[in-house]
């Protein structure tokens, strides 16, 4: 993992050896979660919008 979510959203993401949502995250950054997986080297970052499990950001 290169913590690149980390640095682009810290209040959410944590990256010690793998990626986690950290609990209590704040979500209602939206602009920087997406900024987070859209810059995800390794696209490890799903958005889910509607609850669907459906992974809205992939291409």
């Amino acid at each position: 993992m290169c913590g690149l979510c980390q640095t682009t959203c810290p209040d959410v993401f944590y990256v010690p050896e793998k990626m986690v949502v950290l609990e209590n995250a704040d979500l209602s950054q939206v602009e920087k979660i997406e900024a987070a997986a859209t810059g995800c080297p390794v696209s490890v970052i799903a958005l889910e919008y509607d609850h669907s499990t459906r992974r809205d950001n992939v291409e």
